[in-house]
């Protein structure tokens, strides 16, 4: 399963807005009001938003300064 999740570029785990925002190292209330404008990607399962840790990682990537 390991070799599989390395494959599809990390873990396709689904974090809730506090685990994403402890991912991110914001707190919670930042990233509640800042996630959307930021353009964090996210997938919506009913009311509830969730933040996928490949997805996290790789915004991540692209915000980092060469």
């Amino acid at each position: 399963m390991e070799q599989r999740t390395r494959a599809l570029g990390g873990s396709t785990r689904l974090l809730t807005s506090a685990e994403a925002a402890e991912r991110l190292n914001m707190s919670l209330s930042t990233f509640q009001k800042r996630w959307r404008s930021l353009g964090i990607p996210y997938h919506r399962h009913g009311r509830w938003l969730r933040f996928m840790e490949r997805d996290l990682d790789h915004w991540l990537e692209q915000q980092q300064v060469a």
